[in-house]
């Protein structure tokens, strides 16, 4: 009896304890994410603070970088993308071919039923002469497509072609659309192989199974006694050539006032049939076939620097601000241009700084700093200079240098491409003529 009654006392104290509860509301008591810490006295010892709204942050983070990819490779909208990626499940691969296959159905008129591509790889191709250069981007589907030689010299045909065009167009007085321009371009003829521009662009299309594109073409024209310099970033082109391709390009127009044998020009030994066929008078094969891009007029281009003077110290240089500029991407040359009021705000801005009581030297290093800081990663002249020890700008190491040679450099005109550009929000710089085109083959 004795032994019953403790059980029983036992028993009682439990359920009064608080080491025990058979309550629902704690058992299945919902877990609260913006609670719940992992503290010290944890088994593992870990301290963790994980927040529901950094959670969201993530994905949304996640997810804006996707529909910038999809943007920048496909060309089409926010919206647009944002509903392919969420029908796609986030797969981005998945997303693009969704708005393909949409755009594949309601082709626009503009690309003369050609199809619509991926604007993901490609090849940036230039071509120059004393007075004139040209720029173009030419896109494809794969990174493959774009290292092949037959593409390279299509797109570097292209170039030349449009050059031709613009000399030709620059040399008259008349108006002309682009729609006229570009039936121009594309109907030039080969003065070797006697192809058109669109031939050669749908016999390069059919040959290599891919979709090809011209997303931008750029002019910069040069004014008396200036000079260009161009670079263009993994070339697999001979040093001297008539044009060039790779990832990246930059065309920057100098004035250094009178310079002797600046350029080297391309001679072509026979521009008027080397692939020419013989007995039966056809032309031969196809310039682009040969590992050749196609020549349409007998304008001398300019290559690289003049041979006998490839150390100059100036040239060298030059051609520093012009890998410069292809590896920062500024969208200006100066404070003028890109922002039309900045000059005078940072004039008043100096003189209160004066006026304050603090020194010149004092008010203008205080000025420099801010200089930086605003206009910094958008200005070429107050860019840091990439071939220094960070703390010279552009604009001092041309002061620098000007002093050092006796001459006056000043930068007047640039253009950049680079495959990696997003081509929805690109803008190209003043003073130069650019097209942002679609045309298919």
């Amino acid at each position: 009896m004795l032994f019953f009654t403790l059980i029983f006392i036992f028993l009682l104290h439990i359920t009064k304890s608080n080491c025990f509860s058979f309550s629902h509301k704690t058992h299945f008591q919902p877990f609260n994410y913006r609670n719940h810490s992992i503290n010290s006295n944890t088994p593992n010892g870990v301290n963790v603070n994980t927040s529901e709204n950094d959670v969201v942050e993530g994905i949304e983070s996640e997810r804006s970088k996707k529909i910038k990819l999809l943007r920048s490779s496909t060309g089409r909208g926010a919206q647009e993308c944002y509903k392919a990626l969420i029908k796609a499940n986030g797969d981005v691969k998945l997303a693009s071919q969704i708005i393909l296959n949409t755009l594949n159905e309601h082709k626009d008129s503009s690309n003369n039923g050609g199809e619509i591509v991926m604007l993901l790889e490609g090849t940036i191709a230039l071509s120059c002469t004393d007075k004139v250069c040209c720029m173009v981007d030419v896109r494809c589907d794969t990174d493959f497509v774009s290292k092949n030689k037959l593409f390279t010299s299509f797109a570097k045909s292209f170039c030349n072609s449009s050059l031709h065009s613009f000399i030709q167009h620059s040399n008259t007085e008349t108006t002309q659309t682009f729609d006229d321009f570009r039936n121009e371009i594309l109907n030039n003829p080969c003065l070797r192989c006697g192809k058109t521009v669109g031939e050669t662009g749908k016999f390069v299309k059919g040959a290599l199974r891919e979709s090809i594109s011209v997303a931008r073409i750029s002019f910069l024209e040069s004014d008396p006694g200036d000079f260009f310099v161009s670079y263009i970033h993994s070339s697999l082109d001979p040093k001297f050539s008539p044009s060039y391709s790779g990832t990246a390009g930059s065309i920057l127009s100098f004035q250094i006032g009178d310079y002797n044998s600046f350029y080297n020009y391309y001679n072509e030994s026979d521009t008027s049939g080397l692939s020419r066929d013989g007995e039966d008078g056809q032309m031969g094969l196809n310039c682009c076939l040969e590992g050749k891009e196609c020549i349409y007029s007998d304008v001398k281009n300019v290559t690289e620097f003049n041979r006998d003077l490839e150390t100059d110290e100036l040239k060298i240089f030059l051609r520093e601000i012009a890998i410069h500029a292809v590896a920062e991407k500024p969208k200006e040359i100066d404070i003028e241009r890109f922002d039309s009021g900045g000059s005078a705000e940072l004039e008043k801005e100096l003189e209160s700084l004066i006026s304050s009581g603090k020194s010149k030297e004092i008010a203008e290093r205080i000025l420099k700093g801010k200089l930086r800081k605003k206009y910094g990663q958008d200005v070429l002249m107050e860019q840091v200079w990439t071939f220094g020890d960070g703390n010279e700008s552009v604009s001092e190491v041309i002061e620098k240098m000007s002093k050092k040679v006796s001459r006056e450099i000043k930068l007047k005109k640039y253009i950049s491409y680079a495959i990696s550009d997003d081509l929805i929000n690109y803008k190209h710089p003043q003073n130069c003529t650019f097209y942002n085109t679609n045309i298919a083959f």
